[in-house]
């Protein structure tokens, strides 16, 4: 059973995001030529095409991989791990963003060709590290299947 699930993969290794997560927000939009006909009421909208999406994920690092993590270290080592999965340069490539996974099948509901654009995280309580990433995702199709390689 398909059940919501984010993590980052890349080049076979997932990523889980930690828990909780507060936040998930795809943003999609769409290009289009808008044009004012003289005497006409109204304007004339041609070329529609999708961008990619925008995913903004908010979350507090409470638990990872199914156990608790309460110490600062612990916290701090999850933290460490996020932003290394969440990094994107000219030798690690663009990574998948899986939103849904079934635990008992390789069935996943992902996207592909995934970037980080912002990544925030708030170290100012000690009980509960918080982070903030705004990722773009320049394939807007939210893919179903096996993750590629």
């Amino acid at each position: 059973m398909l059940m919501f699930h984010p993590a980052i993969a890349r080049g076979g290794i997932k990523v889980e995001l930690p828990r909780p997560i507060l936040v998930f927000r795809v943003r999609d939009a769409w290009d289009f030529e808008k044009m004012k006909v003289p005497l006409r009421d109204g304007d004339q909208l041609t070329g529609h095409s999708r961008q990619g999406a925008d995913i903004a994920i908010e979350g507090q690092i409470g638990q990872h991989s199914g156990s608790l993590k309460v110490s600062e270290p612990e916290m701090f080592a999850v933290l460490e791990t996020l932003r290394d999965a969440l990094s994107v340069n000219a030798t690690v490539g663009t990574f998948s963003l899986v939103v849904f996974a079934d635990d008992s099948s390789p069935d996943h509901r992902y996207f592909k060709a995934c970037t980080t654009t912002k990544f925030e995280f708030d170290l100012s309580n000690q009980h509960l590290y918080s982070f903030s990433a705004m990722i773009h995702a320049a394939d807007p199709h939210l893919y179903s299947g096996l993750l590629p390689e």
